[in-house]
Formats: C-alpha cells, structure tokens, sequence
C-alpha cells in the first residue's frame, strides 16, 4: 500500500521541529520515503530508521547511506538509541505496537508521532492518552507532543 502525503507529513515534522538534530523512524519496512526526505531536507540532522528484520535493516543501509538503518525490537527497545531524539515517528504501525511505541516516547521523553491506517486512527489514539488527532493537509497523524511530561519510569 502506497504512501500518498509524504510531503505533507515531512512538511508537518518540518513545522514542528525547524532544527532537529535526531529523527527516530520505528517500524520502517522496506521504504524509507518518510526518512528520506527528511533527510534530505534537514542533511544535519541524524536520520534513523529502525526494524526488527534484520534484512530490510541490511538492505537499507546499503541502499540508502543517508539514512543510518539500525534493527531494534520496539517490545525490548534499545533505549540509549532514543535518548536526545527530537521526535520518535511510525508510518502506519500495527495498533498492538502503540503501547510499546508509548511507553518507549514517555521513558526517553520524547514526543511521538503516529501515521496510522485511516481505520485504526482513533483505537490508536485511545492507547496513547493524551493524544491529538491531527488532519494537517492530506495527513492524518497521531502527535503526543508532550511526552516528556509523563513521569519516567
């Protein structure tokens, strides 16, 4: 299923975050387009990808340099890889994730953002609590921009 407002969710993370330093893509599958692009547009900036499928994370290090593709488990994250991101996002995840993807924003404090499929957008924005149901352009998109008032575990 193709992706159809890339620019639009990059143009939003653009607003959100003017000079970010580390951008966190969890669950990246075998497209980076998101990353990509913010790559591009923001070329100081540490653009990571993350997967569990050791392969996907393989073929996107050798085919896309300018993303740093590194696997992790978001169920057992590797926290130190998240500390001092400015933003942890997923395209589409699985609503069964959401908790982890929750938990992981609220310890690093960092604030999460979420493309979800059109029909899972309010079960997973019930999971994430306080978060907001965003129509930006042609993007639906989960924020919970105050993760890091969550009390840390």
């Amino acid at each position: 299923m193709q992706l159809r407002n890339e620019e639009d969710i990059v143009e939003f993370i653009a607003g959100l975050l003017p000079k970010p330093k580390k951008i966190i893509e969890v669950g990246v599958g075998k497209l980076p387009k998101i990353a990509l692009k913010l790559a591009e547009k923001f070329p100081e900036a540490e653009i990571i990808v993350t997967d569990i499928d050791s392969q996907i994370i393989q073929q996107i290090g050798q085919q896309y340099p300018q993303v740093k593709a590194i696997k992790d488990d978001i169920t057992k994250p590797n926290i130190e890889l998240y500390q001092n991101a400015d933003l942890i996002y997923s395209i589409r995840p699985p609503p069964e994730l959401a908790p982890y993807l929750l938990k992981l924003a609220k310890k690093v404090g960092v604030p999460l953002m979420i493309r979800p499929l059109s029909s899972e957008t309010h079960e997973i924005q019930s999971i994430l609590e306080r978060a907001k149901i965003i129509h930006f352009k042609r993007a639906t998109l989960i924020l919970l921009r105050q993760a890091q008032d969550y009390t840390r575990e």
